[in-house]
């Protein structure tokens, strides 16, 4: 079955809140961009040691901020693939999606773990010289980094939608469930993460183009987290069509 990309991207209009609840997200991550950046601003003009705690704990709150969002997204997926016709989640629960994104993090860093190690490893045995020639050993090196790199970029929305099924921390690391999920659908994720990396791509060229003035700068928090959700619906209807006879699984 087609993916529905009209109805995709008019998703969040089931909910008759929607625009009040994707202005809240939206406000999150504004408010965790201005954590972020603000008090760094602050430090670098005042050259204040002491801001040093403040920063920490305006990190931290944003870290918050950024997984609750997350967290959003991701119950919207797992609420979509039993009910496509499902509401937004309630910001009300915030604990809860802060848990939840708090899981994906943590699976993602797991999931990232050997891409860590092998930088680590790279830079401990191929320290960069200023003006050494590059090797041949770090040349390979760099080469297998990148080739991991790649196949996580193309995987992870495999272990995505494993993970927004049953918001298991290990779904990021089970590469036979992520195996059986896309065996026998690897044309239908295919499309996935094509429409995904899409999406991405094109919303990082337009937030680049809006941010020219102050009014584009204030609206990119709000069109990061309907992205966000838009592809996390795209992931809920791949696990949709997985769960489809095969028959039906056409493109």
């Amino acid at each position: 079955m087609k993916y529905d990309l009209e109805k995709t991207f008019k998703f969040v209009t089931n909910d008759k809140e929607w625009v009040k609840k994707l202005l809240i997200g939206g406000g999150l991550v504004l408010l965790s961009v201005i954590l972020f950046i603000a008090p760094v601003i602050m430090f670098a003009v005042t050259k204040n040691t002491q801001t040093i705690p403040v920063i920490v704990v305006c990190w931290i709150i944003g870290a918050i901020l950024v997984l609750g969002v997350n967290g959003f997204s991701i119950q919207t997926a797992h609420d979509y693939i039993n009910n496509p016709e499902t509401e937004l989640p309630q910001w009300g629960n915030f604990k809860s999606l802060l848990f939840i994104g708090f899981k994906a993090a943590l699976g993602t860093i797991l999931l990232y773990l050997p891409l860590i190690f092998l930088g680590l490893m790279a830079a401990i045995l191929f320290p960069p010289a200023k003006g050494a020639p590059v090797t041949t050993s770090s040349s390979v090196v760099n080469i297998v980094y990148q080739v991991i790199n790649l196949f996580y970029t193309l995987m992870i929305f495999a272990f995505g939608a494993n993970f927004i099924q049953d918001f298991n921390v290990f779904d990021y690391t089970n590469y036979a469930k992520a195996y059986r999920l896309l065996k026998g659908n690897m044309l239908n994720y295919a499309i996935l993460v094509v429409i995904a990396l899409a999406l991405g791509i094109l919303f990082n060229i337009s937030a680049v183009l809006v941010s020219l003035t102050i009014v584009g700068v204030l609206a990119v928090p709000f069109g990061a987290i309907y992205i966000q959700i838009v592809t996390s619906v795209l992931m809920a209807r791949f696990v949709q069509i997985t769960r489809e006879p095969k028959d039906e699984q056409t493109v």
